[in-house]
């Protein structure tokens, strides 16, 4: 039996000096009222990139500034690989959640204590650990 490839997904470490935004799921979505890094699924013609701007425009209202590639994490119960790339903002835009319940910048740290979905924690622990984004 051929074995299902994972749903591919992209996310955005979106930064704004030393803080991250961090969304919170609505209570309709999978995983109700988890804390994850805005982003979504990559439809079948799309490149990463193209995922990502997408997704944020619907999401956030935002086109995101893309900078690099940061790492991939899975989730082996929701049977996804994650995609992390490191953004900024456009200066002088605000978001405006469509499906999101919440969202708040805060330092990693800080969102390493949410209750986060599995392969968002991941990528913020490698994230943390990455000697560019630690603070003194």
């Amino acid at each position: 039996m051929k074995r299902k490839e994972p749903v591919q997904v992209v996310c955005a470490v979106l930064m704004k000096e030393d803080k991250v935004l961090l969304c919170q799921r609505s209570a309709i979505q999978t995983s109700p009222l988890k804390w994850e890094l805005p982003g979504g699924k990559v439809m079948e013609s799309e490149t990463l990139e193209e995922a990502l701007t997408r997704e944020l425009d619907e999401e956030l209202n935002i086109k995101p500034i893309i900078h690099e590639f940061t790492c991939t994490k899975s989730d082996q119960i929701k049977d996804i690989e994650l995609h992390a790339f490191l953004c900024s903002m456009p200066l002088n835009k605000q978001i405006k959640l469509t499906e999101h319940k919440d969202a708040r910048w805060t330092t990693i740290d800080n969102a390493l204590l949410q209750d986060l979905c599995t392969a968002d924690r991941e990528i913020l622990l490698y994230i943390s650990n990455q000697s560019r984004f630690q603070t003194e």
